[in-house]
């Protein structure tokens, strides 16, 4: 059955607002119960992965630098988009005795939410030419490649997001806005998935040269240790895909019309997307002991 969302206080119709309030009042107390907890979690491993990063120099590779950037991008969503979030969630359902507050919060919470996620992105697509590069040229990666390289890099691709992002929303006429935002998330997916392909590839047809230049058990070693690279930041990468991707179901369902269904579901494609940052540090945490013992001795300092 298809119905219409209230659309008041001038918030997006997409916001879900339901007229009924008991089902509204369940789904965002259940949501408030999922996003609080992993809030805080989040801030907690992602602060303890800075942290350790920061003060362990044996860390400092372009590739840990690279996931820190990742989880200082987590760490800004424990910290504002996910409690944002929760706050705008509870408070919504009063839009429709009063307006007071609703548009600021909602759009703090939505601007930093698009920044962060956008943000995350941004490092997996330089992780991925990160990791081609160190597997289709170890030896050059291994001399060229440092920790200040992959900080500009971070840096030079946020300030683009952030231009891209304000030329989007206040510049850009409708229609080109559109067609520029759809086409950064097709390549936001796109060339991520490129680059490990064809990491793959690096990884079974090594170069000649670089078989000559050194012996076969000098390259086998730096191959593994970028190639275990490679592979955690695959996992980070298409888990932060899997958990995108509900948000483009709902959006077919608000299409589609279907907005008792998007009202209830809308939310939860949300929380998915943040409880990213929460399973991230876990992923460093587990697949890397370097990180697990700088963390240890970190604690007993």
């Amino acid at each position: 059955m298809k119905e219409e969302n209230a659309t008041i206080c001038g918030l997006p119709g997409w916001t879900a607002l339901t007229r009924n309030e008991t089902v509204s009042f369940i789904n965002n107390v259940l949501l408030a119960a999922v996003n609080a907890p992993c809030a805080i979690f989040a801030f907690l491993c992602n602060l303890a992965v800075i942290v350790t990063v920061t003060k362990s120099p044996s860390l400092q590779r372009p590739c840990s630098i690279l996931l820190c950037s990742l989880a200082c991008t987590d760490f800004l969503t424990a910290v504002i988009a996910q409690p944002m979030f929760v706050v705008w969630r509870l408070i919504l359902p009063n839009a429709k005795e009063s307006c007071s507050h609703q548009l600021w919060i909602f759009y703090t919470f939505h601007n930093f939410y698009a920044f962060t996620v956008g943000l995350s992105f941004v490092i997996v697509i330089i992780m991925s030419f990160d990791r081609h590069y160190a597997l289709s040229k170890p030896l050059i990666y291994n001399t060229e490649a440092s920790k200040e390289g992959a900080i500009k890099k971070v840096a030079f691709a946020g300030i683009v997001l952030v231009v891209n992002s304000v030329l989007i929303a206040f510049v850009l006429p409708f229609l080109i806005a559109m067609i520029v935002t759809i086409g950064s998330g097709v390549l936001m997916l796109a060339l991520p998935t490129v680059n490990y392909i064809r990491t793959w590839f690096a990884i079974r047809h090594h170069n000649n040269q670089i078989v000559n230049a050194i012996n076969s058990q000098q390259i086998s070693a730096l191959v593994q240790r970028e190639k275990k690279a490679a592979v955690d930041m695959g996992i980070v990468t298409f888990s932060l895909f899997a958990f995108v991707t509900p948000n483009f179901l709902n959006y077919i369902i608000y299409m589609q019309h279907y907005l008792r269904i998007h009202a209830i579901v809308y939310p939860w494609g949300i929380t998915l997307t943040l409880i990213t940052s929460s399973i991230n540090p876990l992923i460093y945490f587990i697949r890397n002991k370097n990180l697990r013992n700088a963390f240890r001795s970190t604690m007993n300092m």
